[in-house]
């Protein structure tokens, strides 16, 4: 069970300060918790500090300082005005309300910052995303621009090309020269071959001419060129075609050409089949293929689902089915390797970021799904941040998987297969009893008591002396041993209002003789130790409890006529009330009902002693109770009753 250490609080207009005493500690072990209207401390030893605030203060001020004594908590306050006290008033379960609404507050108000940075990260990764497709847009279209004059100027180039072609402007030449009569014989007796000819043939004298493919003249070639132009490409091909044919050919328009450069059928099938030659040798240009790309799974873990869709922290592990296409070389550790995840979570804990070390820890047990120490170091996180049900869930799983480890060792030494290190087995008992430990601390916070003194039992029989555990077992029996007087009391209370005043009676015994064997208890174990075993033993009776059953049967043996015995109760009782009280704060709210207590229990008394004939003790109670009574109108009742009481001796 925690212990609560003592502290001392001091307040000005806007601010308060709260000094807890406790030696050696440090900002790395002890945790201070801040919200609107709670205080909490957490530091090594199971040590416990919550403090129920009285009104509202701004949780982003709060300032911690750790000094040499202890730990000093600064806090402004949400609205400036004196207190008068610090903690604030209300039943145990008003107070548990208020302090769950407050942490579910602070973890919302968390959560929603943590959302809004992540928007904010997202909102800027978006803006980058699109600056660089801009940049993307921009690059692109300059290449295109660039293409597109290249393409232009390799046209241009083609149509200069065609413009020096030889024979250009021939014609006109040979029509300036004046003819000679032998070459123009010659000329008639060869004619020109086709210019549409695909082979180079020459037709023959009186052989019929074959129909010509390409019949443009040179002046219509020669015309600058439109875009449903051949490309440049045939263009080539074209001019490699042309240049095939014997540049000497006669013109039959001009009637031959006058220097008698007249070419013979073989020189011209050379130059034509040189030509065919020259356009086979031209590179062939490779069809394109498809190109393929392996797009990556974008799909997230389930551990890391809560981040924003854009978000991918480096040490996010890779989904089963990517990691298997990976190889040994191409292992990313920040990815793929549990070990390195927990460690790195081993450094948020140190840092006191318990959020981000239970999501590094989430990560490596993604991974390995054995990794024992990331299971229990996950919890003491949980435990931290308050959320006792999944620490302890987690604490089951270890120890699940220490006790299959241990069970594979033991089966394998007893086989003679394994040997069973005693390294090995101590260092899985150590982490079995904090294992242990702190699940008892998860479930005493979850009020199953009886489970967690399972757990402090347990872990106390591989550390009996460790006097922490033996600490936390006796709070936690004390509060087993409260939990079952409730039960008793409120059987009992049933009985009482259905006016069963014996079953009632005895069933408040029951109770009471079950506290009174828990404090004989706890005088063994003191007289053992050679403490102060009686105030120990005060210190088990006076339960508020014990205290409640202690009135009520009081009550019961009034009304059974039972005097003796209801004013032994009484006195009892309020024996435990004046030391519940001697030891309470102040600022105690339960003060209140032990006063009520108090005036109940001295009229009670009154009464049972006047019926015993003792009216002088009678009357001193009854004078008592009005003193202490705050209700004017129980007052009179009281007052009555003495009145009564006095008018009666005096007539005897």
């Amino acid at each position: 069970m925690p212990v609560t250490p003592a502290y001392t609080w001091t307040e000005a207009s806007n601010e308060l300060e709260v000094v807890v005493s406790l030696r050696g500690a440090n900002p790395r072990t002890t945790d201070v918790f801040v919200s609107d209207v709670l205080l909490k401390l957490n530091a090594p030893g199971s040590v416990l500090l919550q403090l129920d605030l009285r009104h509202a203060v701004d949780e982003e001020s709060a300032s911690v300082r750790f000094e040499s004594g202890g730990v000093t908590v600064t806090l402004v306050k949400a609205a400036p005005g004196i207190w008068g006290e610090l903690k604030a008033a209300g039943t145990k379960a008003e107070l548990t309300a208020r302090r769950n609404a407050s942490m579910e507050g602070h973890r919302a108000r968390q959560a929603a910052k943590a959302a809004a940075r992540a928007k904010e990260k997202q909102e800027e990764e978006r803006t980058a995303t699109r600056n660089d497709m801009a940049r993307s847009t921009a690059t692109k279209q300059l290449i295109e621009e660039r293409k597109d004059r290249e393409r232009t100027d390799a046209v241009e180039e083609v149509q200069r090309t065609l413009d020096t072609l030889p024979g250009k402007g021939q014609t006109a030449k040979a029509a300036a020269k004046p003819a000679q009569p032998a070459a123009a014989a010659r000329a008639a007796e060869v004619p020109a071959p086709s210019r549409g000819s695909l082979d180079g043939r020459i037709t023959a004298p009186g052989e019929p001419a074959a129909p010509a493919k390409y019949e443009k003249t040179y002046e219509e070639a020669s015309k600058p060129l439109k875009m449903e132009q051949p490309s440049a490409r045939q263009q080539l091909d074209e001019f490699a075609m042309r240049e095939a044919q014997p540049s000497g050919s006669i013109d039959a328009t001009a009637g031959g050409d006058t220097n008698g450069d007249i070419f013979k059928p073989d020189e011209v099938q050379a130059l034509t089949t040189r030509g065919f030659r020259e356009v086979a040798s031209l590179p062939v240009r490779a069809p394109m293929q498809p190109l393929k790309m392996k797009m990556s799974s974008n799909k997230q873990p389930d551990h890391m689902k809560h981040l924003p869709a854009r978000s991918r922290p480096e040490d996010e592990p890779k989904a089963a089915s990517e990691l298997a296409a990976r190889t040994d070389d191409t292992v990313d550790l920040g990815e793929q390797n549990a070990h390195f995840l927990k460690d790195r979570a081993d450094t948020f804990f140190k840092r006191k970021d318990y959020e981000g070390a239970a999501n590094a820890y989430s990560a490596a047990i993604t991974l390995d799904k054995a990794l024992v120490a990331a299971y229990s170091n996950r919890a003491a996180c949980h435990l931290q941040l308050s959320d006792y049900g999944a620490s302890a869930k987690d604490c089951d799983k270890a120890l699940g998987l220490i006790d299959e480890e241990l069970a594979k060792l033991t089966l394998g030494a007893a086989s003679g297969a394994e040997h069973m290190e005693q390294d090995e087995l101590d260092r899985k008992q150590r982490s079995r009893l904090r294992l242990l430990a702190r699940r008892g601390n998860a479930r005493c916070m979850l009020n199953k008591h009886k489970l967690a003194a399972a757990d402090y039992r347990e872990a106390l029989k591989l550390d009996p002396e460790n006097e922490g555990l033996q600490e936390d077992l006796k709070a936690v029996e004390a509060v087993l041993q409260e939990e079952a007087l409730t039960k008793l009391k409120a059987k009992a209370d049933a009985a009482f209002r259905g006016q069963k005043f014996e079953e009632a009676e005895r069933v408040y015994s029951e109770a009471i003789s079950g506290a009174a064997a828990a404090a004989a208890a706890v005088v063994a174990e003191q007289l053992e130790k050679e403490d102060d075993a009686e105030e120990e033993a005060d210190a088990a009776l006076v339960g508020p409890t014990h205290t409640a059953c202690l009135s009520n049967r009081a009550a019961c043996r009034l009304l059974l006529g039972r005097d003796a015995d209801c004013v032994e109760d009484c006195s009892d009782a309020m024996a435990a009330l004046a030391l519940a009280t001697a030891s309470a704060e102040a600022d105690d709210p339960e003060q209140e009902k032990r006063a009520k207590s108090a005036v109940k229990l001295l009229a009670r008394r009154a009464a049972a002693l006047s019926r015993m004939g003792s009216a002088e003790a009678a009357l001193a109670d009854f004078a008592a109770a009005v003193r202490k009574c705050a209700d004017p109108a129980e007052q009179a009742r009281l007052q009555a009753d003495a009145d009564k009481l006095r008018a009666r001796e005096r007539s005897d």
